[in-house]
């Protein structure tokens, strides 16, 4: 389906395949039932019941008030934590996630998922939404060694799995990894827009991370060739020795080639950096070579130091 999606009153909604471009979204007086299939995001407004059990979601869950929406699966944290009253299959929980908090966890099908409440970036979730949580059986993660040139590609990665993408192999639409996995992507590999990492690794030696890369809650990557458009960081490590991120103004990207926000640390050896490199409060920007773009914004309660390297036209630190 195209780049939005609405179920209107009366109507009733199963999505267990495909892909919808962009939000869908769930009116008052209907139904969903997601079991599969690849979302944008997902709205549920007052007087909807949303059932979630699978599926690879984008960057945005929104329960509105008065709505219903139930989420199937297990191994749910907040934060590190696991939540509590969730021992036997069929068991259920009502959480609102705090501010800056972060909810992951599986899905029934077995993909995994992360959502962060925040100002609107990154994998966001509204704050004082309330969701039922159901703890559901999980399938069986697969090999701890995936190659995707060779096995079809997971829906996401889980319980420290590594996962590697070669020449011609891809990683589909908000591919989420979870729980120290690490991706390795090589010369050639492909991964679609909205990968999401938590706690994990991502070693890009070559190949392409299209749009929307968001790195969360003491992930770590590492960019010593190929291509990446974007990195967001939250409370997380970016160390860049080659390789591209973003464009420059010439280019077709519009926005940040780095985002780093709460806690966050960006070292910069090598490699080019386009326009846009924005450095929140309590994060740290460290160049020692390397060329950089136009745009560097260094804002209140955020640091710089810079011993070598090469930067464009405009650099500036707030106060």
């Amino acid at each position: 389906m195209g780049t939005s999606f609405h179920a209107w009153n009366g109507s009733e909604i199963s999505i267990s395949g495909g892909e919808i471009g962009g939000g869908f979204n769930v009116e008052q007086g209907a139904t969903a039932n997601i079991s599969g299939g690849t979302t944008g995001s997902i709205r549920a407004h007052s007087g909807s019941n949303v059932t979630l059990s699978g599926g690879a979601i984008g960057d945005y869950l929104r329960a509105e008030s008065q709505s219903s929406f139930t989420i199937l699966g297990g191994d749910f944290l907040i934060d590190t934590v696991p939540v509590e009253g969730l021992v036997n299959e069929g068991d259920s929980a009502t959480i609102q996630v705090p501010f800056e908090t972060l909810l992951s966890g599986v899905f029934a099908d077995g993909t995994p998922f992360a959502f962060v409440v925040t100002k609107g970036f990154i994998a966001a979730l509204e704050p004082h939404n309330t969701f039922s949580l159901v703890l559901s059986p999980l399938p069986d993660p697969g090999p701890p060694v995936i190659d995707v040139s060779t096995i079809p590609a997971p829906k996401g990665a889980r319980n420290d799995q590594i996962i590697i993408v070669r020449d011609g192999a891809e990683l589909g639409k908000n591919f989420t990894a979870i729980q120290g996995s690490i991706l390795l992507i090589q010369e050639g590999g492909i991964v679609q827009n909205n990968l999401e990492v938590v706690r994990s690794t991502v070693n890009l030696t070559g190949g392409t991370i299209v749009s929307d890369f968001d790195a969360i809650a003491g992930s770590n990557v590492k960019i010593s060739s190929g291509f990446a458009e974007e990195v967001i960081l939250l409370d997380s490590t970016l160390t860049v020795t080659g390789g591209t991120i973003g464009h420059d103004h010439q280019g077709l990207f519009i926005g940040g080639a780095i985002d780093a926000k709460l806690n966050s640390t960006v070292n910069v050896s090598g490699g080019t950096i386009g326009d846009g490199v924005f450095i929140g409060e309590g994060s740290v920007l460290d160049v020692s070579g390397g060329t950089i773009g136009d745009f560097v914004d260094v804002f209140i309660g955020g640091t710089a130091n810079i011993s070598g390297g090469l930067f464009g036209e405009r650099f500036d630190a707030f106060s």
